[in-house]
């Protein structure tokens, strides 16, 4: 069952999709879906389309509403919502990541039946293995729907990041080989094979992570914000307090100063950034504080949460490819 989103939330959003609808969808448009082979599966972003790729197989042509853009940054467009209007089935995260926009685009697809056919991965999680946001230090304006008062952003209980983990991808992946096999039984014996070995080349993506990290003797990095704990868990590494409280905002004077002096006292010397942002700078500001404060060898690492990519990245591979490398850097940083 999809999310209840406020009114105030896409209020606006609702209504720029409904008057512009017929430009992405209309008469004379360009059919998104042209060309496609089996189900037309939309998925929200570029973890999902790994996942669903890998399950489908030959049966399904899957296509992602997020490439270059995070999910932070994504604003919704009727252009969007017309590759809805055609589309067999929905996956997106949830857990508070991309429900109001996953919400928004489905309400204005001009796709009725989808609506049961959309699926929520995240609820694939049970809930003792979800982590817990730790960074609630702002107070949340209970009526408007928990957003933070001044930023905007909506939280969840729960951090959403659960692809970042191997065991949880694995979940993921099984949720939906289950979903494609209830929508699709004739080629049911299929999505299971394909979801076997799908499994077997996560497992083996997660052995070799640990194996990377079993000698390091000081396991401990900063974040840019609070995205890595699911991964921190899934390769006994430690992810220390963020950067970032939320995603692009700066830290203050004292926080950074509490980071600062934690990474003395503990010798943290790693520092992980993400590909493009602007932390990369707050980043540098952290690595020159502790090269004067003397702590040894400070390094910058960019670590990639998968949230965009290229168009020529989205591959089947580019989940287990792109965590591959999110491991070696920061193994390699690491002592």
């Amino acid at each position: 069952m999809l999310p209840s989103v406020r009114p105030t939330q896409v209020g606006f959003l609702l209504a720029a999709l409904a008057s512009m609808f017929a430009l992405g969808c209309g008469e004379h448009a360009p059919d998104p879906w042209e060309g496609a082979v089996g189900k037309k599966i939309m998925v929200s972003f570029p973890p999902l389309h790994s996942f669903v790729s890998n399950v489908a197989g030959e049966h399904a042509t899957v296509k992602v509403l997020l490439d270059n853009t995070g999910v932070h940054d994504y604003q919704a467009s009727p252009r969007d919502a017309g590759k809805l209007h055609k589309a067999d089935i929905f996956f997106y995260n949830g857990l508070e990541l991309d429900d109001t926009f996953a919400v928004a685009l489905l309400r204005n697809s001009a796709n009725p039946g989808l609506k049961e056919r959309t699926y929520a991965v995240g609820k694939a999680i049970p809930q003792d293995r979800l982590l817990k946001m730790a960074e609630h230090e702002h107070v949340h304006d209970a009526k408007d729907g928990g957003a933070c008062a001044g930023c905007g952003h909506k939280h969840g209980e729960f951090d959403p990041h659960i692809w970042l983990g191997v065991p949880e991808a694995i979940l993921m992946v099984e949720y939906i080989r289950d979903r494609l096999k209830e929508n699709d039984p004739s080629h049911a014996a299929d999505y299971d094979t394909n979801a076997a070995r799908y499994i077997e080349k996560l497992r083996k993506l997660h052995a070799d992570g640990l194996a990377k990290f079993t000698s390091k003797q000081n396991k401990k990095f900063v974040p840019s914000h609070e995205s890595l704990s699911y991964f921190a868990r899934c390769f006994h590494v430690e992810a220390m307090k963020p950067l970032q409280r939320l995603p692009g905002e700066d830290p203050s004077s004292a926080r950074m100063q509490d980071i600062v002096k934690r990474c003395q006292q503990e010798n943290v010397r790693v520092i992980a950034v993400e590909p493009g942002q602007i932390v990369n700078n707050t980043g540098k500001v952290l690595l020159n504080e502790l090269k004067v404060k003397g702590v040894a060898d400070p390094q910058i690492v960019e670590i990639d949460v998968l949230e965009s990519a290229s168009a020529n990245e989205l591959k089947p591979d580019f989940y287990e490819r792109k965590l591959a490398e999110n491991i070696d850097k920061l193994a390699q940083a690491l002592r």
